[in-house]
């Protein structure tokens, strides 16, 4: 543990030195400057053996696929050699897998990485928030590693690009006053019939083909769902919901005169936008009645 951090953990071998002092104790050689030295120097030539394993691309994969967590954990804790460890990394994006940051930067459209992160791949892959990216031809790293929660937060930029976390970017389009206007009356009514549920509800200039999407302001669900698995009460935070004034089922619902069937579709709505940020809802009967109701008048 003395000669190697953490995150190289699956690393096995033998360094063999002169300088070392013999028959002390583990604090001594944690204070000690040579084995400090050591530790360094073993990290770096381990760091370049496996930047040059990753010239050949199946090799690398094969390796990735078994210790590219344990990579990303030295981004946490290997300040020093942050940018080789960033090198190292492969990502799956909108764009395609196996991806490295070198490539995502000549792919660029801007001064930015964009990512998204989650606990199933598969719901990333389908999240609302990425219709925007995707029909600008905007690349977004698909994040759903146990570490990416702690990591991505810290890492600041790589090669002059900023990381950015997609849920926490803010609408970039501003609503023109005759739509914001025009919806004023359906979004106070929608409010109403989510409150307790939602902390707010907006317009949506990031939507392109989905009616909805619910935005976790300043909560993970990934952090939320470990810190359930170490057995941490977690506080769900209310989402800010979001709908789509250009999506032909939001413009049904505001001409809706029938308050009851009303209800229960933005209900309906909201639990739908929920499913597919987490996979799941928490009135799972609730969203299912409300489903059975809406087929039985639709046979």
């Amino acid at each position: 543990k003395e000669l190697l951090p953490q995150y190289l953990r699956f690393i096995r071998g033998i360094i063999d030195s002169e300088d070392l002092p013999l028959n002390v104790s583990r604090e001594i050689l944690q204070q000690n400057k040579i084995l400090a030295n050591i530790k360094s120097a073993s990290t770096k030539k381990i760091l370049s053996e496996i930047e040059n394993l990753s010239k050949d691309e199946e090799k690398y994969k094969t390796f990735h696929n078994e210790f590219g967590k344990l990579l990303k954990e030295g981004l946490y804790s290997d300040y020093e050699n942050k940018d080789k460890l960033l090198n190292l990394c492969r990502f799956t994006t909108t764009k395609g897998e196996f991806i490295s940051l070198g490539t995502y930067k000549q792919r660029a459209k801007d001064e930015n990485i964009y990512y998204i992160i989650g606990s199933d791949l598969e719901l990333l892959k389908n999240s609302p928030l990425l219709e925007k990216y995707i029909k600008d031809d905007i690349e977004v790293l698909l994040l759903n590693d146990e570490v990416d929660s702690f990591i991505m937060p810290s890492l600041g930029e790589f090669e002059g690009l900023k990381f950015k976390d997609i849920a926490m970017e803010e609408n970039k389009d501003e609503i023109s006053k005759e739509i914001a206007d025009e919806y004023k009356d359906f979004l106070d009514k929608t409010k109403g019939i989510l409150e307790g549920k939602i902390k707010d509800i907006r317009l949506s200039t990031r939507l392109d083909k989905s009616p909805s999407c619910v935005i976790s302001e300043g909560s993970n669900p990934m952090m939320e769902q470990l810190m359930r698995q170490m057995g941490q009460a977690v506080k769900e935070e209310s989402p800010i919901f979001e709908i789509n004034p250009n999506h032909v089922i939001i413009k049904k619902l505001k001409d809706l005169k029938d308050d009851e069937k009303l209800k229960d579709l933005i209900f309906i709505l909201f639990d739908s936008a929920k499913l597919l940020e987490k996979g799941s809802i928490n009135d799972a009967n609730g969203f299912s009645q409300r489903i059975n109701k809406l087929i039985m008048m639709s046979v």
